[in-house]
């Protein structure tokens, strides 16, 4: 059984019940994180939106109230992130573009085949990854922004840094734009004789494990710090180190 808190909540807007009814349940089959909630109108997609978060709503196109597009501007109006899949049977060359000019996420050709299912879990399931990586890098950001202690996110390779706050120029006694740029130049500011402890405890979190050392800044300065290291983890797979002084 999925972790609950790995679970993937699906809004499906379809007005064949039928087809619903087995789309379903070839979709919890492929995936056992998918729990999907299902509605056979726009209107009542709408209503089940208003009632619940949802992690990726896939709709139809051709549906008697309101085509696809017109649920997807809708949801777009309130939410320009939430991953939309249209799944259509519709054949209408110039459908796709406009459902990517209009903010879909993706665009699939309906079918019963299982394995056009299989295509379409795995394009949910990416699309749901790679939302929830944006969003927490985004709280990320604005969390670090707010403290008054010096941090850096780095790449696991610790050859690229993705991120660096306003107060580590303060704590760090370098160049915000030179922390910014080049990575080694988080390394640098700390003393020369603790450097290889920095750096690997970098190392250590990037390899999945939070530890923490206290090393003396560079030689032009008395000043000690705290460095504290922890891996940002999505999908079992390190893909940040977050530094802390």
């Amino acid at each position: 059984m999925s972790d609950a808190r790995d679970s993937i909540r699906l809004l499906y807007v379809d007005d064949d019940p039928a087809f619903l009814e087995t789309a379903v349940t070839l979709l919890e089959r492929q995936d056992e994180r998918f729990e999907v909630v299902t509605a056979t109108s726009v209107a009542a997609g709408i209503d089940r939106l208003a009632s619940g978060a949802f992690d990726c709503i896939i709709s139809d196109h051709e549906m008697p109230d309101r085509t696809g597009l017109g649920f997807l501007e809708t949801v777009r109006e309130s939410d320009p992130k939430l991953p939309f899949v249209l799944f259509t049977g519709t054949r209408d060359e110039t459908l796709v573009s406009d459902a990517i000019a209009a903010g879909a996420t993706d665009y699939l050709r309906k079918r019963s085949e299982t394995e056009q299912f299989e295509l379409l879990a795995h394009r949910i399931s990416h699309a749901v990854a790679r939302h929830r990586a944006e969003r927490t890098e985004r709280e990320l950001r604005e969390l670090l922004e707010t403290t008054d202690q010096a941090c850096a996110v780095l790449t696991p390779d610790l050859e690229d840094v993705s991120f660096v706050n306003d107060a580590a120029e303060s704590v760090l006694g370098r160049p915000i734009d030179r922390l910014r740029s080049d990575p080694a130049e988080v390394l640098n500011a700390v003393h020369p004789e603790d450097r290889d402890q920095a750096r690997s405890t970098l190392e250590t979190a990037a390899e999945g494990e939070s530890n923490s050392v206290t090393c003396r800044l560079d030689t032009e300065s008395d000043r000690w710090i705290r460095l504290r290291c922890e891996p940002v983890v999505e999908a079992e797979t390190v893909t940040q180190v977050l530094g802390s002084a």
